[in-house]
């Protein structure tokens, strides 16, 4: 018969602290990423034209930073600008 929900039999439970395997994997994986292959992800972003590198970094660094809302400033004229907060996927 199947415990009841809650109730593994582990009084002590999961111990605090503890990661789960999936994060414990990703954080290899992010490891492996900036020790062995960071070189050669460097040789290919200095290949690139500036706006190409850019858009390519800013989406690997979205893989190891905190997601932040993403800003868009525009400049008309000499003296307005413009900030717009675009939320989710735009």
């Amino acid at each position: 018969m199947a415990q009841p929900k809650g109730h593994t039999g582990n009084p002590n439970g999961r111990p605090k602290g503890s990661k789960n395997q999936r994060t414990m994997e990703w954080e290899a994986l992010g490891e492996a990423i900036l020790s062995k292959h960071s070189a050669r992800a460097n040789e290919v972003l200095a290949t690139m034209p500036d706006d190409k590198f850019l858009e390519n970094y800013g989406k690997l660094l979205e893989y190891f930073k905190p997601k932040q809302s993403r800003t868009e400033v525009k400049q008309e004229g000499t003296t307005e600008v413009t900030i717009r907060v675009i939320e989710g996927n735009e």
